[in-house]
């Protein structure tokens, strides 16, 4: 043991440019899952420091206790603490439990299901205690897919160092064998050189990759607060745990990458590889080929397919990771962009008609009057009493006619539809008209689509009627009748109740259907048929309003939420109107996204440097593996012009197979990405094709540059020393 040790010692102290280029690789690799680890802690930690700051350090609420529940939950196994506290004139008992992941069978074995009770869902969810499954897939996922990419791009660097290694070696691990050493022997000179750099990079890795946690952190600090809606500082929180799975999968990486090199040279042949031989190769030739570059280059591909296979693999291993890493962004990005566009509006506010009509026309023209609005208006739904349109076969779409959606009259070929009536202002429903270059007729307008979700909870709309007018009847139930229905429903809960028998209001309506820009308030149901109308058609349609709801689009939105609230406040409705900020939740969102594209930046820089090292290891010593070749050709009048056009040809067939291989082999992994990131979004699933582009020519870049750095150093190396020396 101790000889092989020392011959793996002597073996990386010969070989110092190797070594270093393979120290790099682990250490890029334990960075960026140092990094990676130590961010996530140090993020979910100070979010969690600041909900405990701001809610407290508990698990579950119960409400309205007796003392003698209170007694039994303080006895119950589990508990770490209890508090009772008072909200709203209201005693909450708050219970702390020593293990939180706990919480949910703890809940389930001492609550009745009569018992009023909460999670401190705000917490357990920092915490990565979750009923949702889809969370904790989306974490795992996105977790697998960032490993399984750092893993890829190490394993490539490590494993063709060694590869390397061993091909660099073989009549020296030949002349081993033939003194004694067994194939244990070599295996264990292989296995320690990896042990050795992984000792040395794996503890550099791990502190680079604090160092790099902590820049981020201090740089980008406040930044990720208000991504997380925490009003602390990120801080550095060191993971003992974290560390060691860092080093643990750091050893991983380094034997799995010495494994494959390690058995192949303890199979090394001894005779054949002291002669140094290899056999010749015989190649066809044509008139393509006819030029001695080419000859030279394909006889050279044939002849050395392991060495040129290792080239072919460490190129598309390279396209392969920046095309994933630059996939990983892009699904992201496009997942933020894509609920924000869903949503439309920044600010939503609910007015409940309660409060008074003159009070809710002062609150719209106040908002009216705020600076930097580009669009605002109001739209209210009227209570709807079991409405249904009847729609005539001929009028609807295909899809529509065999989805679920579709209902059929008993003894007819009229379909059934709900049917719901949207209200605006006479102002907006102009305004509405006037942009399309529609007609202020008896006509309304409509939106008609229903929703079908695909297995992988995607939702996607179709349309219910194709485009055009219609004239069609609604009817819909009284108030008298919903009663008299909901009686009965009551008096007889098992039975089945015909709605046709309970309609006792009718009417007609002419609508239209098509493609229109509808307002920006305008907020259709789907599944059904929604009309827009202006309110002073409201007695038309039996239509009332007991709501309105304001949507105001500004990208002074935060200035427009304080002024209104402060105005609601002076006028006694701060807690009577609701205001949602929907711009708010899409800035932490694209934060999000932002932040994220820091970090695939940062990554993708890592990955290009491990990327271009791999490269430049493979191609370096491949060019110095062929010293003597390179040196006898010259001998017999082969230029260097002509050298370098011979190692452009073997670039050129290396590197279109590495773009094909490199491709095809990135489509699962941006797939897994794809289904890991957009859970339920409608979004296509887009390879990164410029990815790919810009990756192709950087490789073919790279192998250029790095075959002129080879040229030359063999250029400007002794030939009839290249030729004498029988050791590479």
């Amino acid at each position: 043991m101790g000889v092989c040790i020392k011959l793996a010692t002597r073996s990386l102290r010969k070989n110092k440019g190797r070594t270093l280029i393979t120290l790099m690789g682990i250490v890029l690799s334990v960075l960026m899952v140092c990094t990676i680890f130590t961010l996530l802690n140090s993020m979910l930690d100070s979010a969690i420091d600041s909900i405990i700051e701001k809610d407290g350090n508990w698990h579950i609420a119960v409400y309205n206790t007796t003392a003698e529940q209170i007694a039994d939950l303080e006895a119950a196994e589990g508990v770490l603490s209890t508090q009772m506290i008072s909200i709203d004139e209201n005693d909450v008992f708050r219970i702390t439990l020593k293990n939180p992941d706990e919480v949910y069978e703890f809940a389930s074995r001492y609550l009745s299901e009569t018992t009023e009770y909460s999670y401190h869902t705000e917490l357990l969810s920092y915490l990565g205690i979750s009923q949702s499954e889809s969370i904790k897939s989306l974490i795992m996922g996105i977790a697998a897919a960032l490993l399984l990419i750092i893993a890829v791009g190490a394993i490539s660097l490590i494993y063709n160092a060694f590869a390397i290694s061993v091909s660099e070696r073989t009549k020296e691990l030949g002349l081993l064998s033939s003194i004694g050493a067994t194939q244990k022997d070599i295996r264990t000179i292989v296995y320690s050189e990896a042990l050795l750099l992984g000792t040395v990079a794996i503890p550099i890795g791990i502190v680079l990759g604090l160092l790099t946690s902590w820049a981020l952190l201090d740089i980008f600090g406040a930044y990720m607060g208000k991504v997380l809606y925490v009003n602390i500082g990120m801080r550095l929180h060191i993971n003992g745990w974290l560390l060691m799975m860092t080093a643990i999968f750091g050893y991983l990486l380094v034997l799995l990458s010495a494994g494959v090199p390690a058995r192949a040279a303890s199979k090394i042949s001894i005779i054949g590889n002291l002669k140094g031989e290899k056999g010749v190769m015989k190649v066809k030739c044509s008139n393509f080929t006819s030029s001695a570059e080419n000859l030279l280059a394909k006889r050279t591909i044939k002849r050395e397919k392991k060495a040129f296979r290792a080239i072919t693999f460490s190129l598309a291993i390279s396209i392969f990771l920046f095309v994933s890493a630059n996939a990983f962004s892009l699904y992201m990005l496009s997942f933020v962009e894509a609920e924000r566009k869903n949503i439309g509006y920044d600010l939503r506010m609910n007015y409940s008609m309660e409060f008074g009509t003159k009070e809710f026309d002062e609150l719209y023209s106040f908002v009216k009057s705020q600076d930097g609005i580009d669009e605002v208006g109001w739209f209210a739904e009227s209570p709807s009493h079991f409405h249904s349109v009847l729609l005539d076969s001929e009028w609807i779409t295909d899809s529509y006619r065999g989805s679920d959606w579709a209902t059929l009259k008993e003894s007819s070929e009229l379909y059934k539809a709900p049917f719901y009536i949207f209200i605006i202002s006479n102002e907006r429903y102009s305004e509405f008209l006037s942009q399309n270059g529609l007609k202020n007729d008896n006509s309304v307008y409509a939106s008609a689509f229903y929703d079908e979700i695909d297995e992988d909870s995607k939702s996607t709309s179709f349309p219910i009627l194709k485009d055009g007018s219609y004239h069609a009847d609604v009817r819909y139930m009284s108030e008298a009748a919903s009663e008299r229905l909901s009686q009965d429903i009551n008096a007889n809960p098992n039975d089945r109740f015909d709605y046709e028998n309970y309609y006792d209001t009718f009417f007609s309506v002419n609508f239209t259907v098509g493609n229109y820009d509808f307002p920006l308030e305008f907020r259709p149901n789907y599944g059904g048929i929604s009309i827009l109308i202006p309110e002073s058609r409201m007695p038309e349609f039996n239509a009332e309003i007991t709501s309105k709801e304001i949507m105001i689009q500004s990208p002074n939105y935060a200035n427009i939420q304080k002024n209104t609230t402060d105005y609601l406040t002076s006028v006694g409705l701060a807690e009577d109107v609701s205001i949602f900020s929907s711009a708010e939740s899409y800035e932490s969102q694209r934060n999000f996204a932002a932040m994220i594209k820091l970090f695939s930046t940062s990554f993708l820089i890592l990955l290009t440097v491990i990327s271009c090292a791999n490269v430049f290891n493979v191609i370096t010593t491949s060019l110095n593996m062929r010293k003597r070749e390179f040196a006898v050709l010259r001998l017999v009048g082969m230029t260097v012009n002509k050298l370098f056009a011979m190692l452009c040809i073997e670039n050129l067939r290396n590197g279109l197979l590495a773009i094909l291989i490199g491709g095809i082999s990135s489509l699962p992994l941006c797939y897994l990405i794809y289904k890991s990131i957009v859970v339920g979004a409608v979004i296509d699933f887009v390879f990164p094709l410029g990815a790919f582009v810009i990756s192709s020519l950087a490789m073919f870049l790279i192998m250029f540059l790095t075959s002129l750095y080879g040229l030359w150093k063999i250029k400007n190396g002794d030939i009839i020393a290249d030729v004498r020396n029988d050791f590479v």
